[in-house]
């Protein structure tokens, strides 16, 4: 990527924290907003800020072999990997609160099901640590996609399909 497209992208990812501030004052402004569906959306807009963060992180220190640009560069990659894995499940927690929460105990299901989408990509992003599945950092401070990257969409994808 040119130094120029890569300030470009920088530029939108703070566009989209200041998004992200900017709504998260709203909603603690706004004073006809449940307090459960306000709680749902800070969880989202923070957790996108942080993913946002991450993704500056890996724009910023990608390509530094020093030893403080390969832990930037790693933890960057976790943050952004499961970060964006939180933010649909937190989506999924949204739409099942919409649709009757809890009390609804048809939704019960998928509540275990997005549970368990959680838990399981949350830890395929721990494990990639130790194991490359997702991605690896090489010693240029590199980020390449791991054999099991598919995973991370196929997680992304059952996740849509239960708020279907």
């Amino acid at each position: 990527m040119s130094e120029f497209l890569k300030y470009i992208n920088l530029t939108f990812e703070i566009w989209g924290i200041l998004f992200c501030v900017v709504a998260v004052i709203i909603l603690f402004i706004g004073t006809k907003i449940e307090k459960k569906t306000r709680n749902h959306f800070l969880s989202l807009f923070l957790c996108l800020a942080a993913d946002l963060c991450c993704n500056i992180g890996g724009l910023l220190t990608k390509g530094k072999a020093d030893p403080t640009g390969q832990v930037l560069v790693r933890v960057s990659n976790f943050g952004e990997f499961f970060f964006s894995f939180m933010m649909s499940y937190l989506f999924t927690l949204y739409i099942l609160h919409i649709l009757g929460g809890k009390s609804n105990k048809r939704l019960t299901v998928w509540y275990i099901i997005a549970h368990a989408l959680i838990a399981f990509s949350e830890f395929t992003v721990i494990a990639t640590q130790f194991t490359g599945w997702l991605y690896t950092v090489d010693g240029n401070a590199m980020y390449h996609r791991g054999s099991f990257y598919w995973l991370s969409s196929v997680v992304a994808i059952g996740s849509l399909l239960s708020n279907i």
